[in-house]
């Protein structure tokens, strides 16, 4: 007996140390996504991207702590929505806390999603061309159109932000999607090993493809294409990483 809790422990404690590098390589996304929506935009936004990035980190850790996981993970209210576990009552064993953390990162990351969608927006534009118009006397450029020296097709202001985004992001879903194994314990490796190669593999199929495509299209290599058949690609092979996921265990699960 004494030997078999050993085991339960040792295996518990590689589950939860598996979780914890997953999170931090899924939490590494944030920075992945502030370089890659920093050096997309024009650098009269620069500023204010970097802001809402690290706002929504800010504020997603403390709601989601006090409610978000409650919400998703509590007990279920009428089958609707989760109506305890909030202010991590409900978290007791380290297994408990490192997937508070998984489901956290995830949370904050689909926050960061949604920021860099609203980057640089028509309002968000108008006011900064306003603002710099008027300290300068300078004439609104046409934000539909690039520098005649820019990278063909890239309106963004750094094109070195950019890709060193997408590597921070490539580099941190290897935890996004390997981690969905839920430990190592259990065949969760093996899960683990097939996520972590098929997410090696689609991102340069994407990136490719979408490379190609656009070489035909407009007759010039495009870093825009590049990086978005990249993201294509990781985001495509999210779902199907692993022919079989071994969910991650409830809180407090033996």
């Amino acid at each position: 007996m004494a030997d078999d809790d050993a085991v339960a422990e040792l295996a518990e404690a590689v589950d939860v140390g598996w979780i914890l590098v997953c999170t931090a390589l899924v939490f590494w996304e944030q920075a992945g996504f502030a370089m890659l929506e920093a050096g997309s935009v024009r650098a009269r936004n620069l500023g204010n991207i970097l802001f809402k990035n690290l706002l929504d980190v800010s504020l997603g850790a403390v709601v989601f702590a006090a409610v978000g996981y409650g919400l998703a993970f509590g007990d279920s209210a009428s089958g609707v929505v989760g109506s305890t576990g909030f202010f991590l009552r409900s978290l007791e064993s380290p297994y408990d806390y490192a997937i508070w953390a998984w489901h956290w990162s995830f949370a904050a990351t689909a926050a960061t999603t949604v920021s860099g969608a609203s980057a640089a927006s028509p309002r968000t534009r108008r006011r900064s061309v306003a603002r710099g118009a008027r300290r300068r006397g300078a004439r609104e450029p046409d934000a539909g159109k690039g520098k005649a020296d820019d990278l063909r097709g890239f309106a963004g202001h750094n094109a070195t932000l950019t890709a060193l985004g997408v590597y921070c992001l490539w580099f941190g879903w290897f935890g996004f999607n390997a981690g969905c194994s839920g430990g190592l314990s259990g065949g969760g490796a093996k899960v683990a090993a097939l996520a972590a190669v098929n997410t090696a593999l689609a991102p340069p199929c994407g990136a490719l493809v979408a490379l190609g495509v656009e070489r035909w299209r407009a007759g010039y290599w495009s870093l825009p294409a590049t990086v978005s058949g990249l993201l294509a690609g990781l985001v495509g092979i999210t779902g199907p990483a692993a022919s079989s996921r071994r969910a991650p265990r409830s809180p407090s699960a033996p």
